[in-house]
């Protein structure tokens, strides 16, 4: 089937369906009513709240991803002569089939 119409009622529906929907959105952080937060836990230790956020992984597919519950990650040392902006991730791997939310560590400079 070339058209699909995505929801209708007493169709059977795959996953490469489900993402032909969630492609319609940009990949992001959904940022209303403070999803995934992130706050200081420590020298090295980030926590990052709950959250919903959408990856749009190609033009006709995307995934919704869920984050029922708190993540902490603990990064690398800071530099001690010059600056390192750090980000946290949400990154989905088609090989393994999962989304992980990790620390990826930035250029100091």
């Amino acid at each position: 089937m070339s058209v699909i119409t995505y929801p209708l009622n007493n169709i059977e529906y795959t996953a490469s369906d489900a993402e032909l929907y969630n492609c319609t959105r940009t990949s992001g952080v959904y940022s209303s009513d403070g999803h995934f937060a992130i706050t200081i836990s420590g020298a090295s230790k980030v926590k990052i709240g709950t959250g919903i956020a959408w990856i749009k992984n190609s033009a006709f597919a995307g995934k919704v991803v869920g984050n029922t519950a708190e993540v902490e990650l603990t990064l690398d040392a800071a530099p001690t002569q010059l600056n390192r902006i750090d980000r946290i991730v949400i990154g989905y791997n088609a090989t393994s089939n999962a989304t992980t939310i990790y620390a990826k560590k930035g250029t100091e400079a």
